[in-house]
């Protein structure tokens, strides 16, 4: 099924979960031995590096003293201000883990990943984050808004390398080749361009430096499209 243009159709988040679930379980399929895939919910703005456990948690347990006894949300006493941070929305990717080491990630950018320019950085900096720590990547960016900004672009920007321009729509794969003399990592890239109307590729997803998997976006897309979507009314909507 040819790409639809998702800045007139406003059925993108049902597409995006069910278009990540189809991935998940064509990718599930094509793992080789030792390797598994899951879903996992992380937050879509991050800063630095990709989110994980908390170092420090704390739970409530039954037979400690009652929560209403304890000073009020408003009591700031000891600290020195109150301020409002960023709203965090989740968003859905897929992991791929060689025993409990995570080895891949394959994520849907969403509008929201890239809406602000506080958004775009977290995106850029989450993707970098994965790369820097030998995390391999593939992302596919279906949405051509905001036309000043490519997540692709940015991403070769921060890490310091020259590329020809890559507009979105477009999809991404990373390989980390692993380090190099003198520090930091080597990183295979493969773009994409994608098209509104046009069939979508296959990617490979790496999973070591001569492992990769092939990721059919093509087949995954339809199916959770025709899944989700009436197309004759869309169609004739679209003249």
């Amino acid at each position: 099924m040819p790409l639809h243009d998702w800045s007139r159709l406003p059925e993108w988040e049902g597409v995006h979960q069910l278009w990540i679930g189809e991935l998940y379980r064509s990718l599930k399929a094509k793992l080789p031995a030792g390797y598994r895939a899951g879903l996992a919910t992380v937050p879509s703005l991050t800063i630095g590096r990709p989110a994980s456990h908390p170092d420090i948690n704390v739970r409530w347990h039954p037979g400690l003293p009652d929560l209403a006894a304890e000073p009020s949300l408003d009591d700031l006493t000891g600290f020195d201000t109150e301020v409002t941070i960023l709203a965090i929305d989740p968003s859905t990717m897929v992991q791929v883990f060689r025993g409990a080491a995570l080895v891949a990630v394959l994520e849907l950018i969403s509008p929201r990943n890239k809406d602000r320019e506080q958004a775009q950085s977290a995106t850029v900096d989450r993707f970098v984050g994965y790369l820097s720590l030998g995390i391999h990547v593939l992302f596919v960016d279906v949405h051509a808004a905001p036309a000043t900004f490519s997540l692709a672009d940015a991403i070769a920007a921060k890490l310091d390398y020259e590329q020809p321009p890559c507009p979105a729509p477009h999809a991404m794969a990373y390989q980390v080749r692993g380090p190099v003399d003198g520090g930091g990592q080597s990183v295979a890239v493969r773009r994409a361009p994608l098209a509104v109307g046009q069939a979508l590729p296959a990617l490979p997803l790496p999973l070591g430096r001569s492992l990769r998997v092939d990721i059919d976006l093509e087949a995954t897309y339809s199916t959770a499209a025709r899944d989700y979507l009436s197309w004759p009314s869309f169609e004739t909507d679209e003249g």
